[in-house]
């Protein structure tokens, strides 16, 4: 295609403001008038012929899928919009070095229609803190068909709901391209049940088992299990307002606070984070089998529950993480109901036999422990799933208000796990008749506990409803984590994918059950965990500061683009992840064979043994990366917003290349 092809056809109609200016100049009179109709008339003719001529150079464009072709196509559309054009990219280094972005560009079998480079997709959103107005998002798009102008106006003032698809069991198309409208149609409610199914499970519990080994009280327990699951909450839930507002994934919206190409380096640490945990969710299965095996063989037969058990679970994660989907959510709305449902038969078989007077009435113990258990929890529980907010809420409509999504968000993901977590170090701490042993024997395995000191039958449904919620929990984790390899560039097919994580993450944890004594595998998570926990912070409050000073809808092509509006590199957040991720692991303390390097800033200080003993270094980090966005992004936020506002309010523009006249 020859460079002149690039170059769009001339209008030779005049423009909205010349238009009226020339109408102006008409006289008043009834001769005026005659020549005003036949004046717009003609008009009206020769815009329907630029419009037709204009269209036909877009599919031209379309068809061609260059990078020339497109950065021609993204300049006329600014054109039409009154923006400034874009400077003339290295089209080599692109070719070399962007994503496939055919499925934004061109029709696909999961796209619903050819969308034009540069079009806008705007929602207005007020604060959290308020009842939010979510405006409908349009994809505006060329079409050679004619069009009711009646009809577009008034599918533009009320939109018509999009159909629903019949299930199916075919696997979920992966791309990180965002959700088509006809798939978005998913209800607030759905947050709920999405996790549910992390949080409605006898994990929470453990939360008593965890909080144990702390030198807290009963009621400073309680009040760090509710500090732990609010700051979870919040992570989390705002990472589904920016799956709500996007239809993308959270990977993948990083990269308009990071930068297109900067991206990669937090992106990686995310994945990594992901296939740890999944490796310790498997490592710990294999722990709790073997345990749970041989306390409750009495009553039910766990004959190589310890290999048995973690290899089904596996293999039913991978099959879920590979349908996705309605698949994977109606799994999360299943182990969610059933882990609540245990969990309440727990706190009702159990809640008599707890010496709830003497709970209440210790004496408070140390704060620095109970704030230091409350960063411990929202490292495990709240930074290990900060990353994936966004891909659980992909599917939401855009007319659902922000408000209610982050508020149901937070009913299961800071009520439920406060109320099953306080009862969890209720049970260990006051269940006296059992003895002083059972504490112990609480914080090694509440389950097999359960079993050992009266209830068996109990342990077992606990046992097999701990097996369901962490399959689902495992098959969260395989989902965003191959989510965040197609943000990286690494597009896997599921068929693909999931096999591979799945082996990954089971030699992992094979290799550790095999290698590692049980005590000291549980230090190694324990470090591990907080290693990661500090970049996986710093990136949290940048990315969450950054999505709440935000208002309006992503520039979805800007996200593939490093001359779009997010750039390659921003600098200045680039900058402050990196400064908070060396300043928090300089905060930390860990003895496991290769991380004794952690805590290198603490000596320096006044009181060395309070920050390593605490490692408030996450809770540091995380505070350094809400200010940076907060310091210096604002204006340049506005700015971007402010010239995807200035597209969609010359919408009359667009309009017109589907042949409208406003």
């Amino acid at each position: 295609m020859d460079s002149s092809s690039y170059i769009p056809p001339s209008q030779r109609s005049l423009s909205d403001s010349d238009l009226q200016e020339a109408l102006g100049r008409v006289r008043s009179d009834y001769e005026g008038t005659l020549e005003a109709m036949a004046f717009l008339e003609e008009q009206a003719k020769l815009r329907a012929e630029d419009n037709a001529q204009f269209s036909t150079w877009v599919e031209k464009m379309q068809q061609n899928g260059t990078p020339q072709a497109l950065w021609a196509l993204e300049n006329a559309m600014r054109q039409r919009s009154g923006l400034p054009p874009l400077p003339a990219p290295n089209f080599n280094q692109i070719e070399n070095d962007l994503p496939d972005t055919s499925g934004v560009l061109l029709p696909s079998s999961d796209r619903e229609a050819p969308q034009v480079l540069g079009s806008a997709r705007v929602e207005v959103e007020t604060e959290v803190d308020t009842a939010p107005t979510d405006l409908p998002s349009y994809d505006l798009q060329i079409s050679p068909e004619p069009v009711s102008a009646d009809s577009v106006l008034q599918s533009v003032a009320e939109p018509v709901p999009d159909p629903v698809p019949a299930p199916s069991l075919a696997a979920e198309v992966i791309t990180v391209d965002s959700e088509p409208r006809v798939n978005r149609r998913s209800q607030a409610i759905s947050q709920f049940w999405a996790w549910l199914g992390l949080s409605g499970s006898v994990l929470p519990f453990g939360m008593g088992a965890l909080l144990g080994q702390f030198d807290v009280s009963f009621l400073q327990g309680v009040l760090a299990v509710a500090l732990a699951s609010l700051a979870s909450a919040s992570v989390i839930s705002i990472g589904s307002l920016a799956g709500k507002r996007s239809g993308l994934a959270t990977v993948f919206l990083s990269r308009a606070a990071f930068g297109v190409g900067a991206n990669a380096a937090p992106a990686i640490v995310l994945v990594l984070a992901r296939v740890f945990w999944s490796s310790v969710l498997l490592w710990s299965l294999f722990v709790m089998s073997e345990s749970v095996g041989s306390s409750v063989s009495q009553t039910i037969t766990f004959n190589g529950l310890g290999l048995v058990a973690p290899a089904a679970v596996l293999i039913i994660a991978t099959a879920l993480a590979f349908y996705g989907g309605q698949v994977l959510f109606k799994a999360q709305q299943i182990a969610g109901t059933v882990g609540v449902v245990v969990g309440l038969l727990l706190i009702s078989v159990t809640t008599s036999g707890i010496a709830w007077n003497d709970l209440l009435l210790e004496s408070n113990r140390s704060w620095v422990a109970t704030f230091a258990s409350a960063t411990l929890i929202f490292s495990i529980f709240g930074l290990a799933w900060s990353g994936t907010g966004a891909d659980f809420a992909r599917k939401l409509s855009v007319n659902q208000l922000g408000l209610k999504v982050v508020g149901l968000a937070f009913i299961s993901l800071a009520i439920i796990p406060t109320l099953f977590g306080s009862f969890g170090l209720a049970l260990a701490r006051g269940m006296r008749s059992f003895g002083p042993d059972f504490l112990g024997a609480y914080e090694a395995n509440f389950v097999s506990a359960l079993a050992d000191y009266g209830y068996p039958w109990l342990a077992g449904v606990l046992g097999v409803s701990a097996l369901l919620s962490l399959a689902v929990i495992l098959a969260m984790s395989q989902y965003s984590t191959n989510l965040g390899l197609h943000a990286l560039g690494l597009k896997l097919r599921p068929i693909v994918a999931q096999p591979v994580l799945a082996l990954l993450v089971g030699l992992i944890a094979g290799l550790v059950v095999y290698t590692v004594r049980t005590d000291v595998a549980w230090q190694l998570v324990a470090d591990y965990a907080v290693f990661f926990a500090v970049p996986m912070a710093a990136w949290s409050g940048i990315f969450a500061s950054d999505v709440l000073i935000r208002r309006i809808a992503y520039h979805e092509i800007s996200l593939s683009r490093t001359y779009g509006f997010y750039k390659s590199v921003n600098v200045l957040n680039v900058s402050g992840w990196f400064v908070a991720t060396v300043i928090g692991l300089g905060l930390v303390d860990a003895s496991s064979p290769g991380l004794t390097w952690l805590g290198y800033l603490a000596p320096s200080l006044t009181n060395p043994d309070y920050w390593l003993s605490t490692n408030f270094g996450g809770l540091v980090a995380l505070a350094i990366g809400v200010l940076v966005p907060l310091a210096t992004g604002i204006l340049r936020i506005k700015r971007q917003e402010a010239e995807v506002l200035a597209i969609e309010a010359r919408r009359t523009e667009l309009l017109d290349v589907l042949g409208i006249l406003e």
